[in-house]
């Protein structure tokens, strides 16, 4: 048995997310992204994206976002007693230039094998997502609000 919680735990089993942005009109988008939960030097979530999607655009002017991670739904069970984690934080975009980018763009690859070859082009880039709180939903009935250290001293 895990001692991690299992807002975590969830957080560690899936890699796909709902990322919310900010549209430069001020209109909220909602996309699909991949996200790897990195460590050391840049602690956070790792989000690497096209420059032709309009979430890399929105992120780029107004960095203030939300993911929702959730469990699949398997079309069996009530949708309400689905997993779900909710975070607000910041998403800030690593330059390629910067210290920090190889070994976080090291660590994505390692958790998206097939993500190598758009690391060579250059219309890709890659983005940190850094929590400041989180809702978590574990079922009916089932809620906890996550602060923001709580998020960065267990998730990192």
């Amino acid at each position: 048995m895990s001692d991690l919680p299992d807002w975590l735990k969830l957080m560690k089993d899936q890699r796909w997310a709902a990322l919310g942005t900010i549209s430069k009109s001020g209109t909220p988008l909602v996309s699909s992204v991949a996200y790897h939960i990195a460590g050391m030097p840049l602690p956070g979530l790792l989000m690497h994206l096209s420059e032709l999607a309009a979430h890399t655009g929105n992120l780029l002017r107004t960095p203030d976002c939300s993911l929702l991670v959730s469990e699949p739904d398997t079309g069996i069970d009530d949708p309400q007693l689905l997993r779900r984690l909710s975070l607000v934080g910041i998403a800030t975009l690593i330059p390629r230039e910067s210290e920090d980018f190889g070994c976080a763009a090291k660590q994505y690859i390692e958790r998206f094998p097939n993500s190598e070859m758009r690391f060579g082009l250059g219309g890709f880039h890659l983005f940190r997502f850094v929590p400041r709180k989180a809702n978590y939903v574990g079922g009916f009935g089932a809620a906890e609000k996550i602060s923001g250290n709580r998020l960065l001293e267990q998730l990192f």
